[in-house]
């Protein structure tokens, strides 16, 4: 239950970053600098460096609640790749960094995030099938009603034979955007208000402020 718990905090972690860096990414930088001009203006280094430390603190802590439903999902050899994939993407990290300071009149900062939010955004619809995965296993082993095992555990379709998630390609794609071959009622309806969700909080304000607009 706690890796349960764990892995759907990560996945509302990520909508939540997701969602607040889109309406807040603009007006942030200026909003830390205003911050930290105020609190050196007033001579208070102390505040400055709580300023700093919640800053940091709080990307922490998400970072490792992220990584920690990431490697929940490998076991065995498989957290071995994982340790050299967080690797390998940490280099990455870095050389995109570099292409895109050397490149910008190409591929723009903000093409690039938003890029990002969408990868961010299957990340955390496969963090929620891992959950519901783990809690339709521990549900499928107690004497609940007939209901609970035809929601839980019986498939609405089978693409197996065009794609089965257990292969490798399958597996990844399973890792990276929450795909099921043989997905169950409540994991169609639990993906399906994850998007929802996603799309209600980052479509374009002109949207909201017309569809509140009277008639």
């Amino acid at each position: 239950w706690f890796q349960c718990a764990m892995l759907l905090v990560a996945s509302l972690l990520i909508l939540h970053m997701v969602g607040w860096m889109h309406q807040h990414g603009r007006t942030l930088k200026t909003s830390l600098q205003n911050s930290a001009a105020d609190k050196l203006s007033q001579g208070s280094g102390f505040g400055l460096l709580v300023l700093a430390m919640l800053a940091v603190g709080r990307e922490g802590s998400e970072t490792v609640v992220f990584l920690y439903g990431i490697g929940n999902q490998q076991q065995g050899q498989d957290l071995t790749g994982f340790v050299i994939g967080g690797v390998l993407g940490f280099v990455l990290a870095l050389l995109s960094y570099a292409a895109l300071q050397a490149g910008s009149r190409y591929f723009s900062w903000r093409r690039f995030f938003q890029v990002s939010e969408v990868m961010l955004l299957l990340l955390g619809g496969a963090l929620l099938m891992a959950a519901l995965d783990r809690f339709s296993g521990q549900l499928m082993g107690m004497d609940v009603p007939e209901v609970f095992y035809t929601v839980f555990g019986d498939p609405l379709w089978d693409t197996s034979a065009l794609l089965d998630d257990g292969s490798a390609l399958g597996g990844t794609l399973a890792g990276l955007t929450g795909y099921r071959a043989m997905p169950s009622l409540a994991a169609v309806v639990t993906l399906a208000l994850y998007w929802l969700a996603a799309w209600a909080w980052l479509k374009p304000r002109a949207q909201v402020q017309l569809a509140a607009r009277p008639a």
